[in-house]
């Protein structure tokens, strides 16, 4: 389905969409190199160090080499579940707020919509060829500390959308 489809049904009938976009799924994500790097250094403890270790101290080692083979193994296979977590995802801004469109096989569609008062600090981290990720970070009711971290992730013209939520939402550079 088209993104800008997607978004319109959950548009108001005032609102205009200014930009629709989503993740890129066609290149692997280089925000995850370190993680696939610290996954295979902790299969490669896992399988010189305490697999010998086994041997000379099994109820002691197991827990502690299964335990380490997983995490190697979550690690390692980050870009591939990162990059199924959002690729169905669709990001908007509107003349009036901010939405993420999270499309899930198993669940309904949900919808974080953001206005200029719950945006909260809006921070670009930068990749390479015009790509990357817009975060939101929404203060609390009380004002003190981001609640969560919401944002549009591996996208094209990144820049040019910071540009575009900062004018038309009004945040602060």
């Amino acid at each position: 389905m088209d993104p800008a489809d997607t978004v319109q049904s959950v548009l108001a009938p005032s609102e205009r969409l200014l930009w629709v976009g989503r993740s890129r799924d066609d290149v692997p994500m280089e925000s995850a190199v370190f993680v696939v790097l610290l996954g295979l250094l902790f299969t490669v403890a896992a399988l010189v160090v305490l697999v010998p270790l086994m041997l000379l101290a099994p109820p002691l080692a197991l827990p502690l080499a299964i335990m380490t083979l997983l995490a190697g193994a979550v690690a390692v296979s980050s870009p591939v579940w990162l990059r199924k977590m959002t690729a169905r995802d669709v990001y908007a801004v509107t003349d009036g707020r901010v939405l993420i469109v999270r499309q899930r096989s198993a669940s309904p569609q949900a919808v974080q919509s953001l206005g200029p008062r719950d945006l909260g600090e809006v921070k670009r981290i930068d990749g390479k060829r015009g790509r990357g990720t817009l975060l939101f970070e929404p203060e609390d009711a009380a004002g003190d500390e981001p609640t969560a971290v919401l944002g549009f992730v591996d996208i094209d013209g990144v820049d040019r959308v910071e540009a575009l939520v900062r004018r038309v939402l009004r945040t602060d550079p």
